[in-house]
């Protein structure tokens, strides 16, 4: 299966990609795919609930009036026009997705840069303990007080480890992080 941080569009040719990867031929994985397929088809022909990961997936009817309404359609080659009676059925079958309740849906969060983690083992070391992600967005509006160019709380912090301080509080470190402007 792919990692979850991929995104990769496609339907079919994914899943079979990812069976062949499992150890299947091209040509049984997208028979088991099809078999998989048919029986949720069927499935849901016979008004059964399928269950999916994510939830699950059944038909529901939806109320309508039969109509039939005159339509012009155009003939592309000819340039000539018809018209035609086109009837709707009315009441029809759709098919609904209901997710899980327990379904996890918060976004991942997106992996740290090389700067950031610099950046983090930095506050750290300047800190004397690690420093989680409320610190680091501290020292991260410290650093925007003043205009600032990308990569300033890198190199504001890199300054104050090459001059020897230590911090007993993120306070103190957050405003020599303000102090050193210039950089």
């Amino acid at each position: 299966m792919p990692s979850p941080n991929k995104r990769r569009k496609g339907g079919r040719s994914v899943i079979v990609k990812d069976l062949m990867a499992a150890g299947l031929t091209a040509r049984r994985a997208e028979k088991a795919l099809t078999a998989v397929f048919y029986c949720m088809k069927r499935c849901l022909w016979r008004g059964e609930v399928v269950p999916v990961p994510g939830g699950t997936i059944r038909t529901a009817d939806r109320k309508g009036t039969p109509r039939r309404e005159l339509r012009r359609l155009s003939n592309i080659q000819t340039g000539d026009d018809k018209y035609r009676f086109v009837h709707y059925r009315g009441r029809r079958k759709v098919v609904k997705f209901t997710p899980d309740l327990d379904l996890d849906l918060t976004p991942v969060p997106p992996p740290e840069t090389a700067e950031q983690a610099e950046a983090r083992q930095l506050a750290s070391h300047l800190l004397g303990r690690a420093a989680d992600q409320a610190i680091m967005a501290r020292l991260q509006r410290a650093t925007e007080v003043h205009p600032s160019k990308p990569g300033a709380l890198l190199r504001r912090l890199r300054d104050i480890k090459s001059r020897g301080y230590q911090f007993a509080d993120i306070d103190s470190l957050a405003h020599q992080v303000t102090a050193h402007y210039w950089l």
